[in-house]
C-alpha cells in the first residue's frame, strides 16, 4: 500500500505536510466562539485515512499520539499533567460505558479475537 499524504494549510499561509502509512487528523471549531462565551462547547471531527493501526500496538500508539499532543500544546508541565489526567478520567468513563452494553459472551468473543490477532502479529508478523 502507497504512503498516506495530508497538507495541513492555515489562512496566514503557513503549511505542514504529514506523510505516512497511516494519518489522523482532528479539526476542533468554535473555540474563539466558547473563549468568548457564546458558544456552551466546541465542535470536534476527526478522520482516519490509510493502514489500520495493528491491534497489538493501537493502544500504545493511540495513547502516545494523544499524551504528544496534549504536552506540547498544553504550554507547561503544570498544565499538561492536569491536561493528562482529566483526558484519563474521560477515556475510562468512556470505556465503561462501552462496555456495559456488552453481553459476558461478547466479552469473551472479544477477549478471544484479541489473543488470537496478538499472537498472530507477534508469531507471524501479521
Amino acid at each position: 500500500m502507497s504512503k498516506v499524504k495530508v497538507l495541513i494549510e492555515h489562512e496566514d499561509g503557513h503549511k505542514q505536510e504529514l506523510n505516512g502509512d497511516t494519518v489522523i487528523c482532528f479539526t476542533v471549531s468554535k473555540t474563539g466562539e466558547f473563549l468568548n462565551g457564546k458558544a456552551q462547547f466546541i465542535d470536534a471531527q476527526t478522520a482516519f485515512i490509510g493502514r489500520e493501526i495493528p491491534a497489538p500496538i493501537y493502544p500504545d500508539t493511540i495513547g502516545s499520539l494523544v499524551a504528544s499532543t496534549i504536552e506540547k500544546s498544553s504550554g507547561n508541565a503544570a498544565r499538561a499533567g492536569f491536561n493528562l489526567h482529566m483526558v484519563a478520567q474521560i477515556l475510562e468513563a468512556k470505556s465503561k460505558e462501552v462496555k456495559s452494553g456488552l453481553t459476558e459472551q461478547e466479552k469473551k468473543d472479544a477477549i478471544d479475537k484479541t489473543v488470537e490477532e496478538i499472537l498472530k502479529a507477534v508469531i507471524f508478523g501479521k
